[in-house]
């Protein structure tokens, strides 16, 4: 029957889609909330910002550096030799508001419970 094939092309050619979107292969398509972690090879560019890095061991690779705002930092970069990886996301070595948009870590809202004057868990009105 050619329209049942026709909807089996299509559906399979959705799906295909919705997998490429989704594949760990592809994280540049999705923001995955985790780090970076890039190793670098010989003759990367790592990217220092004294702004944001924790200590100076801690870079980003140079897709997560040119990802991100560091307008106005205090920022180098070098040539790496192979080892190493890219801190973006990785809240210990690296700010928040310094990460790429796909490894900048998702915080998940807290709430904190504060206690009236009159000592309750509720406020009075």
């Amino acid at each position: 029957n050619p329209n049942r094939k026709a909807d089996l092309v299509s559906t399979l050619k959705h799906l295909h889609e919705v997998a490429q979107k989704s594949s760990p292969m592809s994280p540049h398509l999705t923001r995955t909330g985790r780090p970076c972690g890039y190793v670098f090879r010989r003759g990367d560019i790592a990217w220092n910002c004294r702004t944001c890095q924790t200590d100076s061991t801690c870079v980003l690779c140079d897709r997560c550096f040119h990802e991100s705002d560091h307008e106005g930092h205090e920022v180098f970069f070098h040539r790496t030799s192979p080892g190493g990886c890219c801190d973006c996301g990785d809240i210990e070595a690296w700010k928040i508001e310094g990460c790429c948009p796909r490894h900048r870590p998702r915080i998940a809202n807290t709430c904190i419970e504060i206690p009236s004057e009159s000592g309750s868990d509720t406020a009075q009105t």
